[in-house]
Formats: C-alpha cells, sequence, structure tokens
C-alpha cells in the first residue's frame, strides 16, 4: 500500500502517516511518530504537507489530534487537484508553444468542473476567475484579509473597465472594505453564513462551502459552464438587491 501511494503522488514519510492513521484512528503527533517508525520532525512534516494535499484534518486541541479523512474523498479531492493543475499546465504550455510555432490551434469546447479543498488550491482558482473576466466580477467575500495577489489583478480588471462587485460578509475590517471602495469597486454589506462565490462574466464560476469555525477552511466547485454561472449569477443578484451599502 506504501508503494501505491507513492506512486499517486505522496512521500515514503507522508504516505506511512496516512496509512498508520488509517489503522489506529485520530492521534497526537507524538504518538503516531512511534506509530509510524517515522522521525518525530520529519512526523509533523509530513502532516503539514497531508493536510495541504486534504488527507489529514486537525483537531484543535492541547496537543493537537491529527484525524485520516476519508480515503475515498482524499483520494478523489487530490485527483480533481492534479487534474486541475495539469489542465492549468495544458493551457500554459499551449501558448507558450503557439508562440514558438505560430500555428493556429483550434479552440475546443470542454467542461470543467473540479472539486478542490483547502486554501492552498482555492486560491488560485480565484485569481484564476478574477483574472480571466472581461466584463465583470462578483464576489461573496469574507474580508477577512486582502491578498496582494487580488489587489494586482483587480487593479488590472478595473483599468480594462472590468465592473466589479463584492458581497462583503463582514464588516469588521472596514479599511479593506473602504480602501477597495476606493479603488473603484462596488462594495455592499450582507452577512453569508457559509458559501462564498466567485463569477467571472458569467461563463466561469466556484462556489465554496465555509468551515464556521475556520473560514479559510473551505472545500470548493469550480466549472467552466455557463449553466452553473448563471445559476450563481442570479443568487449573487438577489443577494445584492438585499445587501446594504458602507
Amino acid at each position: 500500500m506504501i508503494e501505491k501511494l507513492k506512486k499517486f503522488g505522496l512521500t515514503e514519510y507522508e504516505a506511512m502517516v496516512y496509512s498508520t492513521l488509517l489503522k489506529e484512528g485520530e492521534l497526537p503527533g507524538g504518538k503516531l511518530s512511534k506509530l509510524s517508525r517515522v522521525p518525530h520532525g520529519k512526523t509533523y512534516q509530513a502532516l503539514e504537507t497531508l493536510e495541504d494535499k486534504g488527507f489529514v484534518t486537525v483537531l484543535p486541541l492541547n496537543p493537537k489530534i491529527f484525524q485520516p479523512v476519508n480515503p475515498e474523498i482524499a483520494l478523489n479531492n487530490f485527483t480533481n487537484f492534479k487534474l486541475n493543475e495539469y489542465s492549468r499546465l495544458k493551457v500554459e504550455l499551449t501558448e507558450e508553444l503557439k508562440r514558438i510555432k505560430k500555428t493556429k490551434i483550434e479552440k475546443k469546447i470542454i467542461e470543467k468542473i473540479s472539486v478542490v479543498a483547502g486554501k492552498k488550491y482555492t486560491e488560485p482558482l480565484r485569481d484564476h476567475l478574477l483574472s480571466s473576466a472581461k466584463k465583470y466580477i462578483k464576489y461573496i467575500f469574507t474580508y477577512d484579509d486582502m491578498p496582494y495577489s487580488m489587489i494586482r489583478i483587480t487593479n488590472e480588471a478595473l483599468k480594462k473597465g472590468v465592473k466589479i462587485m463584492f458581497i462583503a460578509t463582514k464588516r469588521e475590517n472596514i479599511k479593506l472594505i473602504k480602501e477597495d471602495i476606493r479603488r473603484g469597486i462596488q462594495v455592499r454589506y450582507y452577512p453569508v453564513e457559509s458559501l462564498r462565490i466567485v463569477i467571472s462574466d458569467g461563463k466561469l464560476a466556484r462556489i465554496s462551502i465555509v468551515n464556521p469555525r475556520n473560514t479559510k477552511d473551505r472545500i470548493s466547485i469550480y466549472a467552466d459552464n455557463a449553466d452553473f454561472a448563471k445559476m450563481l449569477d442570479e443568487y449573487f443578484d438577489m443577494l445584492w438587491k438585499k445587501s446594504r451599502s458602507l
């Protein structure tokens, strides 16, 4: 099983730690290190990367308790992440090859649906959606912080005349909100509990289900599908009408 997990994309230590958790159940790091026979420091390093890859979750206790994600869910999410990663790489390579060979490559219409988990995977998808917009961006946004990549991408979009509408789910960071309004983004407030949405031109869309205990912990569905985007577009517009100016 260890070798198969390694072929799937895990390191040897990650495979040993994950298989031990599946066998023993949730464990603190020290005991997990002993049972898995992975060095103490390497155990925590493996746990951190396994969490990023969606194979492990952490219970915020003292000491921390680590538990394995259901193998079917973990393997499916990691597969979708790798497929999405390869998809983005394919697009980048296609553009580079077109510039080298200067040959015309016909575009094919391909419906893409990806399910990803964790901030590490959802943020690149968000940035792709934002940077793809030519007409408008609609975003239900927590405003816990404002990543530099979002500032850069939205500034570039505004310069191109893209209309940007944000629904803030929180008002605590009013300074960030006021700064976005000053930059030319339309921002209104509505307390959406657990859903975050990004829509680009009614063509590309992402919906995220947020863990209420940790708003940065979320599972996202990304789709290059007009029907899916239209459905979320209509939901956003409904909330926009209910939202309040800031």
